[in-house]
């Protein structure tokens, strides 16, 4: 079974997350939606629980989308992740750019793994009327 894992704060989850999730999930027989909380940020929006209550209402149409909470770390969260049977990452550019490589750097899961980097559609412009 191919098994990925999205995290992230998704504080709140917006369109773009689920952009991605939809298409994360339709390369994976599973993708794990995990809500990262960072214990040294301010609380937020939503609390962790809320943040993932709301991700299970924009995708229970979603069949292999399940949505997790873990209060590790992003960077000290591979033990999680293995222990989800995740070898794939699924990302935005945004966080790939930031964190990922920190992540990969300091769990070693991109030696296990890969990571899959998704980059979130835009709309197009509105026309200008003349």
């Amino acid at each position: 079974m191919r098994r990925a894992i999205y995290p992230g704060s998704f504080d709140p989850v917006t369109l773009g997350h689920l952009n991605i999730i939809k298409r994360a999930a339709a390369m994976f027989d599973e993708l794990i939606v995990c809500v990262s909380v960072n214990s040294s940020k301010s609380s937020g929006l939503f609390t962790p629980e809320e943040r993932v209550e709301l991700i299970r209402k924009v995708t229970e149409d979603i069949p292999n989308v399940r949505v997790d909470c873990s209060r590790e770390l992003l960077a000290a969260c591979q033990a999680w992740a293995a222990a989800q049977g995740c070898r794939e990452f699924a990302s935005d550019c945004e966080l790939t750019n930031q964190e990922s490589y920190r992540f990969h750097l300091a769990t070693g899961f991109g030696e296990a793994g890969r990571i899959i980097c998704f980059v979130k559609e835009l709309s197009p412009l509105p026309q200008e009327k003349e």
